[in-house]
């Protein structure tokens, strides 16, 4: 069973913001990716979309700050059913490269709304997440942790589909 948390696309948009780019001192992003998910031996397609900005603050590029807005859209094969995320999230953050090259950054995302095809709510988090996000020395993913704080609960979007 696949299970979200309000991070949703947004530890994946701020993949976008590794140490290599902290030169750029400044800049915006918008992206799009697509991948199928497996719920249960069902395959969900999903498209996100996020988009933002970003600033790193001190010459090394050690702090950040970010705001992001994510949506992502899933979409049972099987059944056509379609559930979209909604997420913003704010952050400032600190940004460390170990001496391997890896890259770690401090996230912070908000609530999540998760809405049917008719645009109504049926399902939602609150509270905040913090995550620490691992790039390697190229900038692409390694891991992530969570730590929820708030009223912040899993949303098992496999069961939303279902």
């Amino acid at each position: 069973m696949r299970k979200i948390l309000g991070v949703g696309g947004a530890v994946i948009g701020l993949v976008l913001i590794s140490a290599a780019q902290a030169a750029a001192q400044a800049g915006k992003f918008n992206d799009e990716w697509s991948a199928t998910a497996d719920c249960g031996g069902t395959a969900v397609d999903y498209t996100t979309t996020s988009w933002g900005t970003y600033v790193f603050k001190g010459g090394d590029g050690s702090r950040y700050s970010a705001s992001s807005h994510n949506t992502t859209v899933w979409t049972n094969t099987a059944t056509g059913k379609v559930v979209t995320a909604y997420q913003n999230m704010s952050s400032n953050g600190d940004v460390t490269v170990d001496a391997d090259g890896q890259t770690y950054i401090a996230l912070l995302a908000g609530a999540t709304r998760f809405v049917d095809a008719d645009g109504r709510t049926i399902a939602s988090t609150a509270g905040s997440t913090k995550s620490t996000l691992v790039l390697d020395a190229n900038g692409y993913y390694v891991s992530s942790d969570l730590d929820q704080h708030g009223r912040q609960e899993w949303v098992d979007f496999c069961q939303l589909l279902s």
